[in-house]
């Protein structure tokens, strides 16, 4: 069954069978005002009844049907009944078909105005918030039944406790109205405060760039004299670092000096050991030598004292 839904200015199509509601940009049904929620509420077709079934997702604005609120639960639509999403925005009303026109209607067009909920300009259907029993009424019938006093009673009833709400609500923006302009008038006494600290931190500020212009000057004194200071220091390292580089090669003249002489005394060492080695051999020779004459000595000796006369 194709349904419809009519407000200002343009109609939507429902789904065949389900249409999301939400300002999700995925949703069927992409609402921009206050109080609905990314997924708002499910429009279903149910085959058993058959009709439509409009379901809350625990919104926190709630889903009205003929200005009576639905909150996380679903109820059954016939149509003529007037659906709103949230507050502000526009109100909806449910077509089985689009009025003098069988074929496809308009698809969803932005532009139609904002329209504030009202009280329905026609009887609130029984359908919208009760329970359905048997077959479903035809539309061109439901004008024309009657309604019962416990149905007006219990309607009237919502719409007191909607209309106590709305009351209760009232009251707390007319506090919130009211505690935002006590608000505001501390806010005006903070802003005159904020007003002379910045004042005086300018006056702060001036009185700090002058002591840095004052030092700009002292350093730049500092610096002239610093710089004529700097010119004797680096002279006087420039001799130091001379007379050291003298006193360096000096140093390195008298190393190889030094070097030269412990060369000759190493060869005049190796000369000695080499006069002591000779002159250990001579004494030996000598020794040996000490030794052949003693024993020819003997021997001549020997031989006088047995041949006398010779």
């Amino acid at each position: 069954m194709r349904g419809y839904l009519k407000t200002t200015g343009w109609v939507f199509k429902l789904q065949a069978e389900t249409t999301t509601v939400g300002t999700h940009r995925d949703c069927d049904l992409c609402l921009q005002n206050g109080g609905v929620e990314e997924h708002h509420a499910l429009i279903e077709w149910s085959k058993s009844e058959p009709c439509f079934v409009l379901s809350d997702l625990n919104s926190a604005h709630g889903t009205y049907v003929n200005d009576c609120r639905i909150h996380n639960a679903a109820v059954r639509l016939t149509p003529g009944d007037e659906l709103h999403f949230g507050y502000g925005g526009s109100t909806y009303q449910l077509l089985p078909l689009l009025p003098g026109n069988t074929s496809t209607p308009v698809a969803w067009v932005w532009g139609g105005s904002s329209v504030t909920p009202h009280p329905p300009s026609r009887a609130r259907p029984a359908s919208a918030g009760t329970k359905r029993t048997g077959q479903s009424i035809p539309s061109e019938q439901q004008g024309t039944t009657s309604r019962r006093p416990g149905d007006e009673i219990s309607r009237l009833a919502v719409f007191e406790s909607e209309s106590q709400r709305k009351d209760r609500v009232i009251a707390g923006l007319r506090d919130e109205l009211s505690a935002l302009r006590h608000q505001l008038t501390q806010n005006q006494q903070t802003d005159q405060e904020i007003k002379h600290r910045l004042l005086s931190l300018e006056r702060d500020i001036n009185d700090k760039r002058e002591q840095i212009e004052r030092l700009k000057e002292q350093m730049v004194e500092l610096q002239r004299g610093s710089s004529e200071v700097f010119r004797h220091s680096v002279t006087e390292r420039d001799l130091k670092i001379s007379n050291l580089r003298g006193q360096i090669e000096r140093l390195k003249r008298e190393s190889s000096l030094v070097r030269s002489l412990q060369r000759d005394l190493s060869s005049r060492e190796k000369q000695a050991l080499k006069l002591a080695s000779e002159v250990d051999r001579l004494r030996q020779d000598i020794r040996h030598k000490d030794i052949q004459l003693g024993a020819t000595a003997t021997k001549v000796s020997i031989v006088l004292f047995f041949c006398p006369d010779s």
